[in-house]
């Protein structure tokens, strides 16, 4: 973590016990209290000033403290009896800061705060030159007498003594050279940027490169433009500069600025070729030094082209060097990536860097609002460290609130992302250039990569999936078209868009990420035209890659799930109504719905409908489609009354287009018969299966899965009749088509399994219904997940006979959770919720809990009134039940 300065000014370290700053009296923290005074120093940046609160969670904190004592200029101590008896401060802190006093100049300023053996107590320091030693702090002038400690004065006279420290070291900032500061313990410092106080996080980054120089002697710290790698490599020279003997800084974004850089280094080294006007000769004396040398840091920044840097790579030295790229790959030289801000971390930087939290304070401290609305700017520019600096300048020099700043950001992003205010940070570009010269670079490069990117634009910025890329290349222009075979053409075009990590690959997973500020800065600098047609194009890329909807393909929905729900924005927002949009929709909306997200598949369908509607007319068969599957959704819901008149109107367009026979009818019909059983309305029920039956075998042949539907459906109807041969001849007969036609873990096959069972066990059949059972929701778990309606009716039907089997303590669990899971899907008044609810009253009946079976009696009896009809057999059912309880068991 860094001082609160602006890195290289002059800088303070403050020792203490930490028991000192602890007090529940504010005006007795003397920590904060000698801060205070130091603030508007700091402030100015005329003065830095550090202590261990500064250190972050995650940092090492030894390491932090021993760079800032190395470079300490003054070092005020706050002596007190905890103060003199710290190991760690009589160990480390004060025997540091004694050499660099002794050796650099340093001035060491005690305060007494609480009465202490102060003259008499001494510590040993380690001396090179002259041998182990021994001093008593009463040699250095303390700020008040050890005979009045602060803790003995008035408030007044301890802000006196405090403002007399602060006093001394501007005094000492005005007079001493600023070149002793930088560098530290370093001979030569050449880091031209200062510290900055703002630097927040990263310290595994850190950690990471220290691992990697002390190992290989050389890392390329990685990472797209803004996300703040030259200043991490710096805040990595600051923190580790008393252990080099010199730490260098290079540019290296082009030949001729490296080798300027580089014939510099010769004056900071006091080379004797430091006046030589050869260039040439200058750097070759400065490699010359550095093969000679050991125990330095050389820093080459923005190294994009490793060409560049070669011969310094290929050497083996005596000492470290770290490269800052936006390369991904980094050859021979260990790579660390560094990332966007964790959501915490870039919070915490906005805040501090906005003034709404003092350095070295927690997230915590700030209020409740700020964290808040902080969390959501951060969220808006994607925890990229330069927009959140940006954000911060902006906020503090306009006067601002970040909810001002979020609004702004929301409707004139593109002009905030183009500014570049006064921020810690303020020599880099503005995040629109940053991104924009990254992409020209790519552009000039490969026509084919900077399409890939503007495809890129427009998706959802993780996990893009490379089959877009594939499938859909023919709808991409002429560039990507060539990608339609995938294989080394994509693998080629990926690499070369992914150059300066504006993009990043996922080779096991077959997936692209993008940063959301480089897709924003990609569609800000395009015109209308430009936009719209490569939204167009994306959207005709994503219908093409959307597969089938089926269990096999589910894996690859999934994946492109995220990004039809952006091309659904695209859609609305560009007005797109051409029929290839519908059925990206439409096929969304049927994966949404074969995954209980019920929600999100009626958004879809919809969409889709209207689309269609508006594009073909009111009587096309893409219309019906829609309508069918719009229907299905809510008849699954049990919403009976929205769900009729869509099937009815799917059905006379199929019909009117298709003529009577047509399979597609055929679906329709079984649908609509499905509703009239949910409605308890067999009679309309039967004619509509068997007439699909009877289409599907004649079209289809008699093993087709969609005969097996059909067969499994009229089999329910059956059932629910009390027509058990028939029904189980017709379960039996579907099962086995299933079994031959589908996978094992095919939820077709599950449904068959489950329905089987319930007749089984309707009819006595008990030795092989739990088995049937626990088969079904077995292959329904694994396949739709854990928490799907269908997995729930199998919970139900296994609690039911554990029930039966007078396994209560096994089937209560099973009911609840199937409740739970039915609860989630469709909310509290479902008609299936209503089963499980008459189910588990009659199981605590059944274990005497009578004030429990009542409540859920009545529940289940509620639901059924108000969403089936009162003579519905289901809400009879209940309605007995519950008459029974109160009769004979309700006391």
């Amino acid at each position: 973590m860094p001082r609160d300065d602006a890195g290289g000014s002059f800088t303070v370290f403050v020792s203490y016990a930490h028991s000192d700053n602890e007090s529940p009296d504010p005006s007795k923290r003397w920590l904060n209290r000698l801060l205070e005074q130091l603030q508007p120093l700091v402030l100015q940046n005329r003065v830095g000033a550090w202590s261990d609160r500064q250190i972050e969670a995650g940092e090492q904190w030894d390491g932090s403290i021993k760079a800032e004592l190395a470079a300490a200029n003054v070092a005020v101590l706050l002596v007190s009896p905890a103060f003199l008896a710290s190991k760690y401060i009589r160990n480390s802190e004060l025997p540091a800061l004694l050499m660099n006093a002794m050796n650099r100049g340093g001035t060491v300023i005690p305060v007494v705060v609480r009465p202490c053996l102060f003259a008499e107590t001494t510590f040993k320091y380690p001396d090179p030159a002259r041998g182990p030693g021994e001093l008593s702090l009463s040699v250095f002038q303390s700020a008040n007498s050890p005979d009045k400690p602060l803790n003995a004065m008035q408030e007044h006279e301890q802000d006196a003594v405090l403002l007399s420290v602060a006093q001394r070291v501007l005094e000492l900032a005005r007079t001493k050279p600023a070149a002793e500061v930088p560098g530290g313990g370093a001979a030569a410092w050449s880091v031209p940027h200062p510290r900055n106080r703002f630097f927040t996080g990263r310290a595994q980054v850190l950690d990471d490169l220290r691992r990697e120089l002390t190992a290989g002697g050389k890392a390329a710290l990685s990472g797209m433009g803004g996300i703040g790698k030259t200043q991490t490599a710096a805040e990595y020279a600051y923190r580790h500069r008393g252990e080099y003997e010199a730490v260098l800084w290079a540019k290296a974004d082009g030949e001729e600025s490296l080798k300027a850089d580089l014939a510099a280094l010769a004056a900071k080294l006091d080379l004797p070729e430091k006046d030589e006007t050869d260039r040439d000769k200058a750097v070759l004396a400065v490699k010359s030094w550095l093969e000679a040398n050991s125990g330095w840091l050389l820093i080459l920044d923005n190294a994009d082209d490793l060409g560049l840097v070669s011969d310094l790579l290929r050497r083996e030295w005596g000492g470290h060097v770290l490269l800052t790229t936006r390369a991904y790959a980094t050859g021979g030289v260990a790579r660390v990536e560094i990332k966007v801000m964790t959501p915490e971390e870039g919070t915490l930087l906005l805040l501090r860097r906005a003034k709404l939290l003092a350095l070295g304070d927690a997230l915590g401290a700030a209020a409740e609002a700020d964290r808040e609305q902080a969390a959501k700017i951060t969220q808006e520019v994607g925890g990229l460290p330069l927009a959140l600096d940006q954000a911060g300048a902006f906020i503090e020099e306009m006067a601002s609130s970040l909810g001002e700043y979020l609004e702004l950001y929301r409707k004139e992003g593109e002009q905030l992302r183009a500014e570049r205010r006064g921020g810690f940070v303020a020599d880099h570009e503005p995040v629109t250039i940053t991104f924009s010269l990254a992409f020209r670079q790519v552009a000039s490069a490969s026509a084919a990569a900077a399409d890939m990117l503007r495809v890129c634009a427009f998706l959802a910025p993780d996990a893009i999936p490379e089959e877009i890329f594939i499938s859909g290349a023919p709808e991409l222009g002429e560039n990507l078209t060539p990608l339609a075979g995938g294989g080394i053409n994509l693998v080629k075009v990926i690499g070369e868009a992914g150059r300066f990590s504006l993009i990043r690959r996922n080779a096991k997973s077959g997936t692209i990420e993008i940063h959301r500020l480089v897709q924003r800065v990609l569609r800000d600098e395009m015109d209308a035209e430009t936009r719209r047609l490569w939204a167009e194009r994306v959207v005709r890329a994503l219908n093409a890659s959307f597969p089938l909807v089926n269990y096999e393909s589910w894996l690859l929905c999934e994946k492109l799930l995220p990004h039809a729900q952006e091309a659904a924005r695209l859609i609305e927002s560009y007005g797109f109504d051409f029929g290839e949009a519908a059925k990206l929709l439409n096929g969304a909306g049927y994966y949404c719905h074969a995954r209980a997200q019920y929600a999100e598949a009626e958004t879809f369908y919809k969409k889709a409908l209207s689309i269609w509607e508006r594009a073909y007319g009111p009587e096309h068969l893409s219309v019906s489609t829609s309508l069918n599957n719009l229907a299905n959704l809510y008849d699954i819901q049990g919403k009976y009354a929205e769900a009729e008149p869509l099937y009815l109107r799917s059905l006379s367009i199929c019909e009117k287009l298709l003529g009577a026979e047509h399979t597609d009818v055929a679906l329709t019909l079984n649908n609509l018969a499905s509703l009239y059983i949910g409605q308890a309305k067999y009679a309309e029920a039967e004619p509509l299966f068997v007439r699909s039956l009877s289409i599907r075998e004649k079209a289809l042949g008699p093993e087709h899965p969609d005969v097996a539907k059909s067969l499994n459906n009229l089999a329910y109807l059956y059932s629910r009749q009390g027509k058990y041969a028939d029904a189980r001849r017709l379960y039996e007969r579907a099962l086995s088509i299933r079994e031959k036609a589908l996978g094992p873990d095919d939820p077709d096959l599950a449904t068959s399994l489950n329905n089987l069972a319930y007749l089984y066990n309707r009819q006595g059949s008990a030795e092989k219904v739990e088995q049937l059972y626990e088969r079904a929701l077995s292959i329904r778990e694994k396949t739709l997940g854990p928490n799907h309606p269908e997995v729930a009716a199998s919970l139900n039907n296994l609690a039911r006979v554990y029930s039966e089997q007078g396994k209560y303590a096994e089937a209560e669990p099973v009911f609840l959770r199937a409740l739970s899971i039915y609860e989630k899907a469709f909310g509290m008044d479902h008609p299936d919720i209503a089963v499980i609810l008459g189910n588990l009253a009659g199981l605590c009946e059944d274990q005497g809990k009578y004030s429990q079976a009542e409540s859920l009696y009545l529940r289940a009896l509620s639901i059924c009134e108000k969403m089936l009809a009162p003579e519905h057999p289901r809400t009879t059912l209940i309605r007995q039940n519950y008459e029974s309880f109160v009769r004979d068991r309700r006391p």
